[in-house]
């Protein structure tokens, strides 16, 4: 990560610096939801998440914002 200084400074809430990898896969084009590449990663991110948390039933949520959001989520379901 010798070579970051080079690059303009992203500062999300940060500075945040980021290696090459992750500026390279951050650049590619978005996948729809009903792609069928997207169906199968995250049909396996679940399977992974199952592990993480102990569960081989259980359906874990994967929620894309931030843990504010997923406190909403837990206030508006009580």
């Amino acid at each position: 990560m010798s070579n970051l200084s080079t690059r303009p400074l992203c500062m999300i809430p940060g500075p945040v610096e980021m290696s090459s990898t992750v500026l390279q896969a951050n650049s590619t084009p978005a996948t729809a939801h009903t792609d069928p590449v997207f169906v199968e990663a995250f049909g396996e991110v679940i399977e992974m998440l199952r592990t993480v948390v102990g569960t081989t039933s259980g359906q874990p949520f994967v929620i894309a914002g931030s843990g504010t959001l997923g406190w909403d989520q837990t206030a508006a379901n009580l």
